[in-house]
């Protein structure tokens, strides 16, 4: 994909106040190259300090932290994310990650014998076990896979994949959407697919681990009957930070928190607000994190420096090693995230599992940390680009792996 004038020019200014420039804003080990945000994301050094002195004032008098302040501070968070989400904060709660959000709809989602649940060969290999848990203790309720191989050639074939399995299995009653797969990092056409579904009667939840922060996102606009995303990927907030949401639009009062508690039948809210003692200053550091993300420039400056970054890492890896990204159209590229395949190295197998072995060599011989993964039996490395990148980073892994062939073969 060709990049415009005005793009290059911007990315140009923005690398004068990224990259190296930014870096000192974050806690990075000094020496270790990380190119692998998408896995855990990073947490500015003013975040960390918040969230240090939210818990220094919830040891400083825990009785008055969880009986008079956390409440507030968590409505207080909950407001600014849904102004971030553009939903209402009556229909939205703040959780620890987007994995216990899809299981919370999977767990409260009234299947009964004959039913089954759709999911993918791209779903995050977390909700896909998650799925088959469900089903495996309902009996006549299946799990239904739908089979999307590499390369891609549309979102009209994934729609057209999608339609074609919902109206043989009319069974279907609950869908699982990425909203961008991991790990092989692609953009699902969401919102067309959530009428697929909803022409069906299928209710769907969309799997956006990776959507805030990375995505321009308007949940009622999608449309879905629930969204779980995670905010401590790419919104500069501590880990165990995510949320759900629940579309005011349609029926889902059988929704209910994986765990009882004390506010049991007193609403959405307080039902989910309060599951136990926790320690909940990583979602009340949501409004830092979200302030930092504003304060560097907001979706479009963060966007065009990351999605600049990893195409033009993507390029050079490609034309130094002879391979290809990952075959899906540009449209469905994520922005912040892409897989390069690897080039034959003797010694690390093309098979689910071993990947890891690359992974481990580059980070313990190199200091680079970046991901590894096998799809249809080829080796690819995600790279993911965020505002501490630049290109001398993805130059490095460039050369590693060129080095690290050159070794095995000798």
């Amino acid at each position: 994909m060709e990049e415009c004038v005005e793009n290059i020019k911007r990315f140009e200014m923005l690398s004068t106040k990224f990259g190296p420039n930014i870096l000192e804003c974050f806690r990075l080990r000094d020496g270790s190259t990380f190119i692998n945000h998408g896995s855990y994301g990073t947490v500015p050094k003013k975040v960390t300090d918040h969230q240090i002195r939210l818990l220094m004032e919830m040891e400083s008098h825990p009785d008055d932290w969880f009986r008079n302040k956390v409440d507030k501070y968590l409505q207080q968070a909950i407001s600014c994310v849904s102004e971030f989400l553009q939903t209402s904060p009556q229909d939205t709660v703040l959780i620890q990650n987007a994995t216990k959000g899809v299981n919370t709809v999977l767990k409260s989602f009234p299947l009964k014998s004959l039913d089954a649940i759709l999911i993918t060969s791209l779903t995050y290999p977390a909700v896909r076990m998650a799925a088959n848990a469900v089903t495996a203790r309902l009996q006549g309720v299946e799990c239904l896979t739908l089979d999307v191989r590499f390369p891609i050639e549309s979102n009209d074939s994934i729609c057209d994949q999608y339609q074609t399995c919902l109206d043989q299995h009319p069974n279907i009653k609950l869908a699982i959407i990425d909203h961008i797969t991991s790990p092989s990092a692609v953009v699902m056409p969401v919102k067309r697919l959530v009428k697929l579904c909803h022409d069906r009667n299928v209710i769907v939840i969309i799997d956006g681990a990776h959507g805030p922060g990375q995505l321009p996102l308007n949940l009622p606009e999608i449309d879905a009957d629930f969204y779980t995303g995670n905010f401590h990927k790419w919104v500069y907030t501590p880990r165990g930070c995510a949320f759900l949401w629940k579309n005011p639009a349609y029926q889902n009062a059988w929704l209910a928190p994986l765990v009882t508690s004390f506010y049991h039948g007193q609403g959405f809210q307080l039902e989910f607000g309060f599951e136990g003692t926790k320690d909940d200053t990583p979602c009340i550091s949501v409004i830092e994190g979200i302030k930092f993300y504003h304060d560097i420039g907001g979706f479009e400056s963060i966007n065009c420096y990351n999605s600049t970054l990893v195409r033009r890492a993507a390029d050079l890896l490609t034309s130094a090693w002879g391979t290809q990204k990952l075959l899906i159209p540009p449209c469905m590229e994520s922005p912040n995230m892409i897989n390069v395949q690897l080039l034959d190295i003797p010694g690390y197998l093309k098979t689910p599992g071993d990947e890891k072995h690359l992974m481990k060599d580059l980070y313990e011989l190199y200091g680079i940390q970046t991901m590894t993964v096998c799809i249809q039996g080829e080796l690819y490395i995600r790279i993911s680009a965020q505002v501490y990148n630049c290109m001398q980073d993805y130059e490095k892994l460039c050369r590693a792996v060129l080095e690290l062939r050159k070794r095995a073969q000798q």
